[in-house]
């Protein structure tokens, strides 16, 4: 049958991928950092208009008001992240299995270490990227809108990209990509 001999194929493909996967890794030196405020202007554009995934961390800065809503729970983050003043938006959710993870480590991440936030995958990753910064919060479209989100102005976001330029992109590589950085790397907001 010719299903078999093409089943054995795949696999084989498949775990030579598995092996590569412990090489690849986010371009973390030419993170773009910034500081979430009303000043905020597009600092992304030396990120690549290619596809990949790409990847956001969060710093909660000491004088933050933020540190004493999460206390020593992450799942806290939850009322942050739903406040009043954004809970009609159309946004990915807090994640709380990957909060009880966190919980493990949230005097690191109150100490300053970055927090990992939310991971993605775009066929443009310029544009989704600036979409989860600055789009409107009224658009029906996901996305983090965190321009929108005035209750965390002051907290220090970094945004990652693994460019992606493959023909088989979506089809085969993507989910293993996705899946692998996202057990990683545990992200507490998204799928």
């Amino acid at each position: 049958m010719p299903f078999t001999e093409l089943d054995n194929k795949i696999t084989e493909v498949i775990n030579c991928f598995q092996q590569k996967l412990e090489s690849i890794d986010f371009d973390f030196q030419n993170s773009i950092e910034f500081i979430l405020s009303e000043n905020l202007k597009d600092e992304f554009q030396s990120i690549s208009k290619g596809r990949g995934l790409y990847f956001f961390e969060m710093q909660i800065p000491s004088s933050s008001n933020i540190k004493s809503v999460l206390n020593s729970d992450f799942e806290n983050f939850n009322e942050i992240w739903r406040h009043e003043s954004v809970f009609h938006m159309w946004s990915p959710g807090v994640k709380k299995l990957r909060c009880v993870v966190a919980n493990k480590k949230i005097g690191s991440y109150l100490d300053g270490e970055w927090i990992p936030f939310y991971l993605g995958k775009s066929e443009c990753l310029y544009k989704r990227i600036n979409q989860h910064v600055f789009q409107d919060q009224n658009q029906r479209t996901f996305g983090m809108k965190l321009y929108s989100r005035k209750n965390l102005y002051g907290l220090k976001f970094r945004v990652s990209t693994l460019e992606v330029n493959a023909k088989n992109y979506y089809k085969m590589i993507l989910p293993y990509l996705e899946t692998h950085f996202r057990n990683k790397l545990n992200p507490i907001i998204g799928q």
